[in-house]
């Protein structure tokens, strides 16, 4: 039995509960005491949670190819970065309110998105949990077209009604990824930018392509609607700068040359996806999200998970 369905309800209470006394308090803080806050729980975090630990440093050993002694350093770093990500969330409407988000907050590669909706069609934007991704979300609601972003619905039902109000304060659209391939087309087609956070593991529809050099079950959902809607597939990340500040920088859509074998295609396109990622990854890997056990291997493999 799956964990998400052997949640019960007094779990996601507890969890909730948590959740919102720890936004009350980062809210009544001032915003540097928030966020140095929010790296202390992160600090704690991989104190206590000793399974997510584990992972974050074997993942970070094998796809950066680094010592124990650096990537328990960058796997640590990665989870007091989570916990600063948190703080900046519950406190987003008010930075979004603020005058000085368009000062903290850089974009680069607006011309990216004006080229390609200037063809007639929309755009897909492959991103990963690099930076603080949810301030990116709020970035690109301020080139001014209609923007949507698909997630997953949290395990815990409480927490994500929350999350989604949050998200929705920022200008953009959530779509479900569960049955929405239908009306995300749609949307493409009628000239919007989609994002599709790429970087977790898909054990459904997912294909086996190098992710940090190593084989990923990855999505193949940036590649399909980009083939089934002949729309420019782009891929853009976000990271904190050592001011306090973040740049969003979007990328040039791909260039690559399709067969006729569709399979051959997909596979192709979300390997040049995560090849991009990767790279952006490399550049700020304490601002990536490590404890996620992203190369678990398919059930039907016989490699060993990376733990």
């Amino acid at each position: 039995m799956s964990e998400r369905h052997a949640r019960g309800p007094l779990r996601n209470l507890v969890e909730y509960a948590a959740a919102r006394v720890g936004e009350t308090v980062f809210l009544a803080l001032p915003e540097r005491a928030a966020a140095r806050l929010g790296r202390l729980f992160g600090r704690i975090a991989f104190a206590v949670d000793r399974r997510h630990r584990r992972v974050a440093i074997a993942n970070v050993e094998c796809a950066l190819g680094l010592a124990r002694a650096q990537a328990f350093d960058i796997a640590r770093r990665s989870f007091e970065h989570l916990g600063e990500v948190a703080s900046e969330m519950v406190r987003s409407p008010r930075l979004l309110r603020g005058p000085g988000f368009r000062r903290r907050v850089q974009l680069r590669g607006a011309e990216v998105v004006e080229r390609a909706l200037a063809s007639g069609r929309g755009l897909v934007i492959a991103t990963a949990h690099l930076g603080n991704w949810e301030i990116a979300g709020h970035g690109f609601a301020l080139l001014g077209h209609p923007f949507h972003v698909v997630s997953r619905a949290l395990d815990n039902p409480l927490i994500g009604r929350r999350v989604y109000e949050i998200r929705q304060a920022s200008g953009y659209t959530l779509l479900d990824k569960r049955g929405s391939s239908g009306e995300i087309a749609s949307l493409l087609r009628h000239g919007h930018v989609v994002a599709v956070i790429s970087d977790q593991r898909s054990s459904k529809n997912g294909v086996l392509v190098p992710f940090l050099g190593r084989p990923a079950l990855t999505t193949l959902a940036p590649a399909m609607l980009s083939l089934r809607t002949r729309s420019p597939l782009a891929t853009a990340s976000i990271r904190r700068l050592p001011g306090g500040g973040h740049v969003i920088e979007i990328e040039p859509p791909i260039e690559w040359t399709p067969t006729r074998d569709l399979r051959s295609d997909l596979e192709r396109l979300t390997a040049l996806v995560n090849e991009r990622i990767g790279a952006r990854i490399r550049e700020c890997p304490e601002q990536y999200l490590w404890a996620h056990d992203r190369w678990r291997p398919p059930r039907s493999s016989a490699a060993a998970p990376a733990r």
